[in-house]
């Protein structure tokens, strides 16, 4: 199930063998599995905005012990390909067929950030996410473990970056992404008192 652009693929290459390597090891392009990124506050779709980032991994002072973030509901398939009959039963079919996330209260809690994605660019996941009572002008996504390393040459790691707005309150991550395998992705933000936080999203990408 694994792809060589999922975070977890130096752990598969023999690279990897402890902290010391994760450290050095180059970050991984979240391109490489997002096609597209967007946010959906209720009533603006913003593009995300790819860019090398020094802010992505290393606050100033400490994070957040938790999180605000979480989830908001259940991600849903959309087809991209709205003309199509055929393409909207099937999407209909897909979520009936496919529990993309637990939301029992008994759910072992590190289980609880795992969701199940639709793969592949003829399909949109709709992501529901409430950020709280915050407000975030400077979200960053990317590969999780890519907080983990020292960044490329200069430092930075890639990410998927919002700052069309301030966001609060709840929210729709849209994705389409490209590659199928288990993921764990980060969804960095900053506050407008300057709080960094860190919402990991544990997606297993499925056809």
């Amino acid at each position: 199930m694994s792809c060589s652009c999922i975070s977890s693929a130096p752990n598969t290459s023999g690279g990897i063998q402890s902290w010391y390597d994760l450290q050095d090891y180059a970050p991984r392009n979240p391109l490489d599995l997002v096609w597209l990124a967007q946010i959906y506050d209720g009533t603006n779709t913003d593009i995300g905005v790819f860019m090398n980032s020094s802010t992505y991994s290393t606050p100033p002072s400490s994070w957040l012990a938790a999180s605000p973030f979480s989830y908001n509901g259940t991600p849903a398939c959309v087809t991209n390909e709205t003309t199509k009959p055929e393409k909207i039963l099937e999407q209909s079919n897909w979520n009936f067929t496919h529990l993309t996330r637990n939301s029992s209260t008994l759910l072992a809690p590190p289980l609880r950030n795992m969701i199940f994605l639709r793969g592949g660019r003829e399909w949109t996941m709709n992501i529901p996410l409430s950020l709280g009572v915050g407000n975030y002008s400077d979200l960053q996504l990317s590969f999780l473990e890519n907080a983990g390393t020292r960044g490329d040459y200069l430092g930075t790691i890639p990410v998927i970056s919002f700052t069309a707005r301030a966001y609060t309150g709840s929210i729709t991550l849209k994705l389409i992404t490209q590659q199928m395998g288990k993921v764990s992705l980060g969804l960095r933000g900053i506050d407008a008192s300057g709080n960094w936080s860190m919402f990991t999203m544990d997606c297993v990408v499925v056809p």
